[in-house]
C-alpha cells in the first residue's frame, strides 16, 4: 500500500510540473515557428501589404478612374 502511494503521488506531482510549463511552451512554439521567426514572417506580410496598399492608391486605383471616365465620356 505505501509503495502505490509513493508512486501515486510522484505521478501527481510529474503531471503538474508539465501542467505548468505547458504555457511556456506554447508561448515559445506556435505552429512549429517561434516567436522569433513569427515576428520575420509578420513583418515581411505587413510590407508586403504595404507595397499592395502603394501600388493600388497611387497606380492601380487612379489608372482605373481613368479608363473609367474616358469610357463615361464616350472617347475610345
Amino acid at each position: 500500500m505505501g509503495r502505490e502511494v509513493v508512486t501515486t503521488a510522484a505521478n501527481v506531482s510529474i503531471g503538474t510540473e508539465v501542467a505548468k510549463a505547458a504555457p511556456f511552451a506554447a508561448s515559445v512554439v506556435i505552429g512549429g515557428l517561434t516567436a522569433m521567426e513569427w515576428a520575420y514572417v509578420l513583418a515581411a506580410a505587413y510590407s508586403g501589404l504595404l507595397i499592395v496598399h502603394f501600388v493600388g492608391s497611387k497606380w492601380l486605383f487612379p489608372l482605373w478612374r481613368f479608363i473609367k471616365a474616358r469610357r463615361a465620356k464616350g472617347v475610345k
